[in-house]
């Protein structure tokens, strides 16, 4: 039985069933870097259990299997006027993969940036799910922790204040109420501030109470420790970078700077593979605190940089000029879904 339970939480793009395998591959892979892991004589399944919470199904359900593609979605009404015509040059686009990658990896980010109603149809199927896998860690006494990447990061920050606020699901989301601290939360490219909900997906919290850097999900509060990995060349992570200034709280931010391919340096493999952040989560994951020996981080970041050979970009000039001269402007949908776009058209051959 294990101690602790990790919960998953994907970004943006599609999601088959069991998604969060090639995840748990990789922080498995990371582990067997480390004693006790490394030599057998323990297994990371014996301290941790991985909760895969997914939604997809919201915004294919209620929206995409209606509009079947990016021509569609262009001519629907219900979108924003900027937001069609982006949609439309994409699918008019002489790179034919374009409107299909876009399809695929980027209408969720705008369907949870533009529609309220698609908002709070993600939040509350998560927060479901979320307090359905607490109920079986409690049911083995085990601590919880959370993984989010990308569009994950939004997503669970407004379920976690939702959760917290209900007051039918508060005495499991808000410690101060009875409910459970998440002992550890950590995001993988945080896109909560450029992701900001315009409108309250709440009953009980006004907007304001959804500003990444001022609400309780930060440690002492709805969490304990809080890690925030960013790499350096992450263009999700250029306009309103999570960055906040929380003093002495247990707030630990991770930079790492290599990759393979221009469009593997989001993922969250590209990112858990830096050595201080395997380290650091997998202490966490595990609470196993001294993980991690001197000659095992060397072989460590020795493997890091034969996988990942580059650092530095030539890249992303056009994403970062649709961002100047005030990168912590909120992006409106139409601006959203350039850079959504432009990205697309960055990474794609």
């Amino acid at each position: 039985m294990a101690n602790n339970y990790v919960f998953l939480v994907h970004g943006m793009g599609e999601h088959s069933a069991k998604w969060s395998e090639r995840w748990q591959t990789c922080i498995a892979n990371n582990a067997k870097l480390f004693a006790p892991y490394a030599d057998g004589s323990a297994k990371l399944g014996d301290d941790v259990a991985f909760e895969e919470i997914t939604y997809d199904e919201v915004f294919d359900e209620d929206y995409l299997s209606v509009w079947q593609d990016v021509a569609g979605a262009a001519a629907s009404p219900m979108l924003p006027p900027a937001v069609q015509i982006v949609l439309e040059e994409i699918a008019q686009s002489p790179n034919a993969k374009l409107p299909a990658f876009f399809w695929k990896s980027a209408m969720d980010v705008v369907l949870w940036a533009t529609f309220p109603q698609a908002r709070e149809a993600v939040v509350a199927k998560v927060t479901d799910k979320l307090m359905a896998g607490i109920g079986r860690a409690q049911a083995d006494g085990a601590s919880i922790h959370m993984l989010a990447h990308s569009l994950g990061t939004s997503v669970i920050h407004d379920a976690l204040l939702c959760g917290a606020a209900k007051p039918e699901s508060a005495k499991v989301f808000d410690p101060k109420k009875g409910g459970f601290q998440w002992k550890s939360y950590t995001t993988v490219a945080n896109v909560s501030r450029l992701l900001t909900a315009s409108e309250s997906p709440s009953d009980h919290l006004g907007v304001e109470s959804f500003r990444p850097h001022n609400s309780r999900v930060r440690p002492g509060d709805l969490v304990g420790t809080f890690v925030n990995v960013q790499h350096v060349l992450d263009p999700f992570t250029f306009p309103r970078t999570f960055k906040p200034d929380w003093g002495n709280l247990a707030f630990w931010p991770e930079r790492p700077d290599r990759y393979d391919e221009l469009i593997h340096i989001h993922d969250l493999e590209t990112q858990f593979d830096h050595p201080l952040v395997a380290r650091r989560c997998l202490r966490l994951f595990t609470g196993r605190n001294n993980l991690g020996r001197p000659a095992e981080m060397d072989a460590a970041w020795h493997r890091y940089e034969q996988k990942y050979g580059r650092s530095g970009v030539a890249g992303f000039d056009e994403l970062k000029a649709l961002t100047e001269p005030d990168a912590e402007r909120k992006l409106g949908a139409g601006e959203l879904a350039r850079y959504l776009a432009t990205y697309a058209k960055e990474v794609l051959p």
